[in-house]
């Protein structure tokens, strides 16, 4: 089986950040995940886009160019969320405050970030879902 792959660009705005909880909230249930874990990744893909909104909103101070890229990749046993934040930003080490990875790391099996001078930033989250389940 292939995973499925859902992309959405949205502008770097709080005010979608609704409209991303929605539609993985919709993707787990379809998904078979449980209530608690539709919960958990819909709290952690909001975590994520606020991120990705906040680090572009400084990055362009006032200016908000091009959209982030969202991309949900639904396979057999995981749902995993990847945010592209557009190229062009400079930054170096992290962006992830301290509250918002511990958050991340308590919410789902694995997240990531990755930068780059010159290079997007991608932020990734997966949720598993437990053996037998589906």
């Amino acid at each position: 089986m292939t995973d499925d792959l859902i992309e959405l660009h949205l502008p770097p705005k709080a005010e979608y950040v609704p409209i991303v909880r929605a539609l993985a909230g919709v993707i787990a249930g379809e998904m078979s995940f449980t209530y608690d874990e539709i919960v958990q990744i819909r709290v952690a893909v909001s975590e994520l886009f606020e991120i990705a909104v906040r680090n572009r909103a400084q990055e362009n101070a006032g200016h908000l160019g091009e959209a982030l890229t969202l991309r949900f990749v639904l396979g057999p046993d995981k749902l995993e969320l990847m945010v592209a934040v557009p190229e062009g930003q400079e930054t170096e080490g992290t962006i992830v405050e301290e509250e918002s990875l511990a958050l991340l790391e308590s919410l789902v099996d694995e997240f990531d970030h990755t930068s780059g001078a010159g290079q997007r930033y991608m932020l990734r989250i997966v949720k598993h879902r437990p053996a037998g389940s589906g």
